[in-house]
Protein backbone atom coordinates (compact mmCIF):
# COMPACT_ATOMS: atom_id res chain seq x y z
CA UNK A 1 0.00 0.00 0.00
CA UNK A 2 1.80 3.30 -0.96
CA UNK A 3 0.57 6.75 -1.56
CA UNK A 4 2.39 9.38 -3.48
CA UNK A 5 1.25 12.36 -1.47
CA UNK A 6 3.72 13.54 1.61
CA UNK A 7 2.69 12.88 4.74
CA UNK A 8 2.79 15.55 7.23
CA UNK A 9 1.77 15.46 10.69
CA UNK A 10 1.34 18.17 13.45
CA UNK A 11 1.86 22.33 13.03
CA UNK A 12 4.64 24.82 13.69
CA UNK A 13 8.04 24.53 13.15
CA UNK A 14 10.54 22.92 15.23
CA UNK A 15 13.39 23.04 13.18
CA UNK A 16 16.77 23.32 15.07
CA UNK A 17 19.96 25.11 13.76
CA UNK A 18 22.44 22.95 11.91
CA UNK A 19 26.19 22.78 13.14
CA UNK A 20 29.09 22.80 11.09
CA UNK A 21 29.65 20.10 8.20
CA UNK A 22 31.44 17.41 9.39
CA UNK A 23 31.71 13.60 7.32
CA UNK A 24 31.43 11.06 10.19
CA UNK A 25 31.09 7.75 10.09
CA UNK A 26 27.68 5.71 9.03
CA UNK A 27 27.50 3.76 12.39
CA UNK A 28 24.75 4.72 14.70
CA UNK A 29 22.84 3.88 18.21
CA UNK A 30 19.48 3.69 17.05
CA UNK A 31 16.66 2.50 19.06
CA UNK A 32 14.23 -0.12 18.71
CA UNK A 33 10.77 0.22 19.58
CA UNK A 34 8.32 -2.43 20.30
CA UNK A 35 4.75 -3.35 20.91
CA UNK A 36 2.77 -6.38 22.19
CA UNK A 37 -0.02 -8.91 21.17
CA UNK A 38 -3.30 -9.52 22.34
CA UNK A 39 -6.26 -11.28 21.27
CA UNK A 40 -8.44 -7.92 20.11
CA UNK A 41 -4.77 -5.29 19.76
CA UNK A 42 -2.70 -5.11 17.14
CA UNK A 43 -0.19 -8.08 16.51
CA UNK A 44 3.32 -7.54 18.20
CA UNK A 45 5.80 -6.34 16.49
CA UNK A 46 9.40 -4.99 16.99
CA UNK A 47 10.80 -2.25 14.46
CA UNK A 48 14.07 -1.26 13.91
CA UNK A 49 15.93 1.21 11.24
CA UNK A 50 17.86 -1.27 8.62
CA UNK A 51 19.55 1.44 6.65
CA UNK A 52 20.23 4.71 8.08
CA UNK A 53 20.06 7.89 6.12
CA UNK A 54 23.80 10.09 5.30
CA UNK A 55 24.39 12.56 8.35
CA UNK A 56 24.20 15.31 6.06
CA UNK A 57 22.32 16.30 2.90
CA UNK A 58 21.66 19.57 0.98
CA UNK A 59 18.31 21.40 0.81
CA UNK A 60 15.65 19.39 -2.09
CA UNK A 61 18.54 16.65 -2.23
CA UNK A 62 17.57 12.93 -2.42
CA UNK A 63 18.27 11.25 0.94
CA UNK A 64 20.46 8.49 -0.20
CA UNK A 65 21.31 5.90 1.27
CA UNK A 66 17.66 5.06 0.91
CA UNK A 67 15.90 4.71 4.59
CA UNK A 68 15.21 0.99 4.94
CA UNK A 69 13.00 0.21 8.34
CA UNK A 70 12.32 -3.42 8.91
CA UNK A 71 9.56 -4.60 11.78
CA UNK A 72 9.65 -8.17 13.08
CA UNK A 73 5.84 -9.17 13.35
CA UNK A 74 4.73 -11.49 15.96
CA UNK A 75 1.50 -14.02 15.86
CA UNK A 76 0.62 -12.90 11.98
CA UNK A 77 -0.40 -14.81 8.97
CA UNK A 78 2.03 -14.18 6.00
CA UNK A 79 -1.01 -13.41 3.57
CA UNK A 80 -1.98 -10.40 6.51
CA UNK A 81 1.41 -8.70 5.13
CA UNK A 82 -0.06 -6.87 2.48
CA UNK A 83 -2.29 -4.80 5.05
CA UNK A 84 1.07 -3.86 6.62
CA UNK A 85 2.48 -0.50 5.51
CA UNK A 86 4.70 2.05 7.44
CA UNK A 87 4.99 6.45 7.04
CA UNK A 88 8.10 8.51 7.69
CA UNK A 89 7.55 11.74 9.06
CA UNK A 90 10.11 14.08 9.79
CA UNK A 91 10.23 15.18 12.91
CA UNK A 92 13.81 17.08 15.01
CA UNK A 93 16.48 15.13 17.03
CA UNK A 94 14.13 15.44 19.86
CA UNK A 95 11.42 13.56 18.30
CA UNK A 96 9.20 16.44 17.76
CA UNK A 97 7.20 16.74 14.46
CA UNK A 98 8.27 19.16 12.55
CA UNK A 99 6.00 21.67 10.18
CA UNK A 100 9.15 21.56 7.40
CA UNK A 101 8.04 19.82 4.30
CA UNK A 102 9.07 16.15 3.88
CA UNK A 103 8.89 15.35 -0.16
CA UNK A 104 8.73 12.25 -1.82
CA UNK A 105 7.06 8.67 -1.26
CA UNK A 106 6.15 8.73 2.60
CA UNK A 107 4.26 5.70 2.46
CA UNK A 108 5.61 2.30 1.47
CA UNK A 109 4.04 -0.82 1.60
CA UNK A 110 5.49 -3.89 3.57
CA UNK A 111 8.03 -6.28 1.64
CA UNK A 112 8.80 -9.78 3.04
CA UNK A 113 11.78 -11.56 1.12
CA UNK A 114 11.08 -15.15 0.46
CA UNK A 115 14.21 -16.13 3.18
CA UNK A 116 11.98 -14.19 6.04
CA UNK A 117 8.62 -15.79 5.56
CA UNK A 118 9.30 -18.50 8.03
CA UNK A 119 9.92 -16.36 10.34
CA UNK A 120 14.01 -15.85 10.66
CA UNK A 121 15.17 -12.97 12.05
CA UNK A 122 16.50 -9.84 10.11
CA UNK A 123 20.12 -9.10 10.87
CA UNK A 124 20.79 -6.59 13.80
CA UNK A 125 23.00 -3.89 13.45
CA UNK A 126 26.13 -2.37 15.25
CA UNK A 127 25.83 -0.01 17.92
CA UNK A 128 21.88 -0.59 18.47
CA UNK A 129 20.33 0.12 21.80
CA UNK A 130 16.97 -1.22 22.26
CA UNK A 131 13.99 0.56 24.23
CA UNK A 132 10.37 -0.76 23.90
CA UNK A 133 7.50 1.54 23.20
CA UNK A 134 4.00 0.55 23.40
CA UNK A 135 1.72 0.62 20.23
CA UNK A 136 -1.31 -0.89 21.68
CA UNK A 137 -2.65 -4.34 22.99
CA UNK A 138 -1.54 -6.15 26.47
CA UNK A 139 2.15 -7.17 28.13
CA UNK A 140 1.78 -10.90 26.17
CA UNK A 141 4.07 -11.31 22.85
CA UNK A 142 2.90 -14.75 22.05
CA UNK A 143 -0.55 -15.33 23.03
CA UNK A 144 -3.88 -14.66 20.80
CA UNK A 145 -3.04 -16.10 17.41
CA UNK A 146 -0.67 -18.80 18.63
CA UNK A 147 0.56 -21.40 15.80
CA UNK A 148 1.00 -18.00 13.54
CA UNK A 149 4.54 -17.77 12.43
CA UNK A 150 6.38 -14.05 12.61
CA UNK A 151 7.42 -12.65 9.45
CA UNK A 152 9.70 -10.04 8.83
CA UNK A 153 8.77 -7.23 6.52
CA UNK A 154 10.81 -4.02 4.63
CA UNK A 155 9.68 -0.72 4.26
CA UNK A 156 11.68 1.55 2.14
CA UNK A 157 11.64 4.65 1.39
CA UNK A 158 13.54 5.37 -2.27
CA UNK A 159 12.99 9.25 -3.01
CA UNK A 160 12.52 11.43 0.04
CA UNK A 161 13.86 14.91 0.43
CA UNK A 162 13.97 17.59 2.81
CA UNK A 163 12.72 21.23 2.16
CA UNK A 164 14.33 23.23 4.50
CA UNK A 165 17.73 23.50 6.21
CA UNK A 166 18.25 22.35 9.65
CA UNK A 167 18.88 19.32 11.69
CA UNK A 168 15.87 16.52 11.44
CA UNK A 169 15.53 12.86 12.08
CA UNK A 170 12.19 10.30 10.20
CA UNK A 171 10.55 8.44 12.51
CA UNK A 172 9.32 5.43 10.92
CA UNK A 173 5.26 4.69 11.73
CA UNK A 174 3.58 1.14 11.36
CA UNK A 175 -0.09 0.31 10.78
CA UNK A 176 -2.04 -2.15 9.90
CA UNK A 177 -5.34 -1.67 7.39
CA UNK A 178 -7.51 -4.15 9.20
CA UNK A 179 -11.11 -5.22 9.67
CA UNK A 180 -13.21 -3.51 12.70
CA UNK A 181 -13.63 -5.39 15.80
CA UNK A 182 -17.29 -4.13 16.16
CA UNK A 183 -18.29 -3.59 12.46
CA UNK A 184 -16.29 -6.88 10.07
CA UNK A 185 -17.42 -4.45 7.31
CA UNK A 186 -15.55 -1.49 8.23
CA UNK A 187 -11.69 -1.33 7.80
CA UNK A 188 -9.48 0.67 9.82
CA UNK A 189 -6.05 1.79 10.29
CA UNK A 190 -4.61 0.85 13.62
CA UNK A 191 -0.98 1.79 14.67
CA UNK A 192 1.58 -1.17 15.37
CA UNK A 193 5.16 0.33 16.14
CA UNK A 194 7.39 3.06 15.27
CA UNK A 195 11.52 3.57 15.44
CA UNK A 196 13.28 6.34 14.31
CA UNK A 197 16.40 7.26 12.54
CA UNK A 198 19.69 9.28 14.10
CA UNK A 199 19.57 12.55 13.05
CA UNK A 200 21.22 14.49 10.47
CA UNK A 201 21.66 17.95 9.23
CA UNK A 202 20.05 19.83 5.79
CA UNK A 203 22.17 22.37 4.38
CA UNK A 204 21.67 25.01 1.56
CA UNK A 205 24.16 23.52 -0.52
CA UNK A 206 24.82 20.11 -1.73
CA UNK A 207 26.66 17.87 0.62
CA UNK A 208 29.14 14.85 -0.39
CA UNK A 209 27.79 11.70 -0.81
CA UNK A 210 28.10 9.05 1.76
CA UNK A 211 27.74 5.38 1.07
CA UNK A 212 26.11 2.80 2.87
CA UNK A 213 28.31 0.46 5.74
CA UNK A 214 28.39 -3.09 4.35
CA UNK A 215 25.14 -4.27 6.43
CA UNK A 216 22.84 -1.72 4.64
CA UNK A 217 24.44 -2.47 1.04
CA UNK A 218 23.56 -5.83 1.81
CA UNK A 219 19.92 -4.96 3.19
CA UNK A 220 19.60 -2.26 0.01
CA UNK A 221 20.86 -5.26 -2.98
CA UNK A 222 18.29 -7.35 -1.48
CA UNK A 223 15.55 -5.30 -1.67
CA UNK A 224 16.69 -4.52 -5.42
CA UNK A 225 17.12 -8.03 -6.45
CA UNK A 226 13.61 -8.60 -4.88
CA UNK A 227 11.65 -6.09 -7.45
CA UNK A 228 12.14 -2.85 -5.28
CA UNK A 229 12.90 0.13 -7.12
CA UNK A 230 16.31 0.90 -4.67
CA UNK A 231 18.24 3.85 -6.63
CA UNK A 232 21.89 2.54 -7.03
CA UNK A 233 23.26 6.64 -6.70
CA UNK A 234 21.57 9.81 -5.78
CA UNK A 235 19.06 11.50 -8.46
Amino acid sequence: MSSSKSHRQGSGSHKTSSGSKSSGSRSSGNKEYSSQSSESGPPGAQVRILVQPPNQIGMGDMVWPSVVAGARLYNMHPDEATYVFAMAVLVTPDEQVTGVHLGGNTAASGTVLPAEQSGRSGGSRSGGSSSSRSGGGSSSSSSGRSGYPSIFCHFAFTDLHVGDVGEYAIRIDVFIYKPSPTDPEEWITEFIAQDTTRSFAVYHERCAIERPTEDESRTLRRLRNSGERIPNTPA
